[in-house]
């Protein structure tokens, strides 16, 4: 679904803790993961992929990703500054919280890092994670959010989670921990996806 190009890195990376929400101004109880990805956007960034898309897609290993589904959604975004959020605490919330299964930032809104980087990595980002940073930097370099809360069935998010493998529409299924657990779920939605197109 994604091409036959794929590249990886090595970098040394420091070591990092869980945080406890609300002890020692911890905003998470996962992993407080910041330094780890201020390496890995500023590698991504050297290399220069970033600028050969239109949309740069960060995922957690164990979530099950449909990129073909995402491609439909982000086609009226292109060009434009965006990020997405997926996830919401309550109803009315229209933006909504970026929680790490799936970040899209477009190329645009890589441009705005890359030019005033030091904003982000300034933040006061100690006890977060690095979905809770990405958000915080966004929205401190002025980039709109896309929600994408419909597409995203995320069992770590209060309203965004639980929806079966078999449904077609969602763009990501997350966490699958067990490689079977994951595949079994891939396997499901792919086969509703081939259902849809065929009809």
């Amino acid at each position: 679904d994604c091409g036959d190009d794929f590249h990886t890195w090595q970098e040394n990376l420091p070591t990092v803790k869980k945080g406890m929400y609300g002890v020692g101004g911890a905003m998470t109880s996962s992993w407080l993961n910041v330094p780890v990805f201020l390496l890995c956007w500023d590698r991504l960034l050297k290399s220069g992929k970033v600028w050969e898309q239109d949309f740069t897609v960060k995922m957690d290993p164990d979530a099950v990703f449909f990129p073909d589904r995402l491609g439909g959604i982000l086609l009226q975004h292109k060009g434009k500054p965006i990020f997405t959020t997926n996830c919401r605490y309550w109803g009315g919330d229209q933006v909504g919280k970026l929680f790490g299964s799936i970040e899209v930032l477009s190329k645009q809104a890589m441009g705005a890092y890359k030019g005033k980087m030091d904003t982000c990595k300034n933040l006061p980002w100690q006890g977060w994670g690095e979905d809770y940073w990405m958000q915080h930097c966004m929205n401190a370099l002025g980039i709109p959010a896309v929600g994408m809360f419909d597409q995203v069935s995320d069992n770590t998010c209060p309203l965004g989670g639980g929806a079966p493998c078999t449904d077609g529409k969602k763009i990501v299924f997350h966490p699958r921990k067990d490689a079977g657990q994951w595949w079994d779920c891939w396997k499901q939605s792919a086969g509703q996806t081939s259902q849809l197109l065929a009809k």
